[in-house]
């Protein structure tokens, strides 16, 4: 069966005024801060079939930036993201 496919995709922060209901997404790039109003996007699919994904970019540390010691036994956890 033939589809037709309509989709919008955002990369930025994202900020709830729970008060106003107002949901914006903030998306920062070299010319600068450009923000979206969520709910009026998700208006235009008001009523439809959706997929709604949601996906969280975080950094992670790198191999300089754990804290592991060559003393302990094994028998010992290391806290591997412990601040120096």
């Amino acid at each position: 069966m033939a589809k037709c496919s309509n989709s919008v995709q955002l990369k930025g922060k994202l900020d709830i005024d729970w008060t106003s209901g107002e949901l914006i997404v903030t998306e920062s790039i070299k010319d600068g801060d450009f923000k979206y109003s969520l709910n009026k996007l998700l208006e235009e699919f008001n009523g439809k079939n959706i997929t709604l994904s949601i996906k969280e970019e975080v950094s992670i540390a790198t191999i300089s930036k754990f804290n592991v010691s060559s003393e302990t036994d094994g028998e010992q956890e290391e806290d591997l993201f412990k601040e120096d």
